[in-house]
């Protein structure tokens, strides 16, 4: 399937009978480029993703923060889907702003890395990558990473994301604060046997 082909193919036009979900494509190099605004029209989502082409270098980590920034004033459930090769090429921003900005908004950020070279690579006990140090931001948020080698592997990887995105549920308790901005670690677990939960590993009040 081509790349739009497998989001619509892999991803829900619903949840739970929900609202339609709103998607943006926004492309990014050395600045972001809104393909579409935020809509529910997956036929326009579909034709912006055939138009997106690898061309000139990527500031990766500054378009990720633009997005969570974006998102993160937006209400409803929220989720940042980004595709790349995870190669960091320029921007203001380095890899540890990303992981303090995802904790901070509480968006999702679900990243899809296809660099079949890197894919090979991290079978070797070397130093971590920074393509997957950026990948792994998302354990803490409480989403999944994703490491493919090629195309045809988009449509598993966006049904994966889908399947996670309509089994979340919301956890509301109450703490007391002393008013610092601080970053607070919190754990999530079940007695339930071959249930894997994936939830944010903590909080700022």
């Amino acid at each position: 399937l081509s790349p739009g082909a497998a989001f619509i193919s892999g991803s829900p036009l619903r949840v739970d009978g929900a609202q339609p979900i709103r998607v943006a494509v926004v492309a990014f190099r050395e600045r972001t480029i809104w393909l579409t605004g935020f809509t529910d029209d997956m036929a326009l989502v579909e034709r912006s993703l055939e138009q997106l082409k690898p061309l000139g270098q990527t500031h990766l980590y500054d378009a990720t923060i633009e997005m969570l920034y974006t998102l993160q004033t937006m209400p409803g459930r929220r989720a940042l889907v980004v595709l790349s090769d995870g190669v960091n090429q320029g921007g203001d921003f380095e890899v540890e702003h990303v992981a303090h900005y995802a904790r901070y908004s509480g968006v999702p950020l679900y990243p899809i890395i296809k660099n079949s070279l890197l894919a090979k690579l991290r079978r070797i006990p070397l130093a971590r990558f920074d393509a997957e140090r950026y990948a792994r931001i998302a354990e803490s948020a409480g989403a999944s990473w994703f490491l493919i080698r090629k195309p045809a592997e988009l449509e598993s990887v966006y049904r994966q994301i889908s399947d996670e995105l309509r089994n979340q549920y919301t956890i509301r308790f109450r703490t007391e604060s002393d008013g610092r901005d601080v970053w607070h670690s919190l754990g999530v677990s079940t007695s339930l046997k071959g249930v894997t939960l994936r939830a944010p590993r903590g909080y700022f009040p």
